[in-house]
């Protein structure tokens, strides 16, 4: 259980947890508690994931501002899935590890994708 060699922390923390419930039974009252890297990693997910969606409500509000319509926001807005879907082949084939390196380049990539919607949807006006 110990060797974490080429495997990411969420795995180890993971597997650290599932042997505790199988084989530790503890007295009323008294719990485990996982701190350190690993909390502060799934801290650091979580607002992540809270600022991406934010982000992606801003990028469509000031898109319905820049158009003036809706249907045009959300044509640009297409290629926010369009982007995630080679992004996550991206992590699958850099061994599948999300890191908050990694979420941070996927909010890059919304940030690109829908400035060069922008620029595509401006060309063709």
């Amino acid at each position: 259980m110990a060797n974490v060699a080429e495997r990411d922390l969420a795995g180890v923390v993971r597997d650290i947890q599932t042997g505790i419930e199988e084989q530790i039974r503890f007295p009323k009252g008294y719990y485990v508690e996982y701190g350190g890297q690993f909390e502060s990693a799934e801290q650091a997910s979580k607002t992540l994931f809270i600022v991406g969606f934010i982000v992606i409500v801003g990028i469509f509000l000031l898109l319905f501002v820049a158009f003036r319509s809706a249907g045009d926001a959300l044509l640009v807005m297409l290629n926010l899935p369009l982007a995630l879907i080679g992004g996550v082949i991206g992590v699958y084939c850099a061994d599948g590890i999300l890191s908050v390196a990694s979420i941070i380049g996927f909010i890059t990539l919304f940030g690109i994708a829908t400035r060069n919607g922008v620029i595509k949807s401006s060309s063709l006006a």
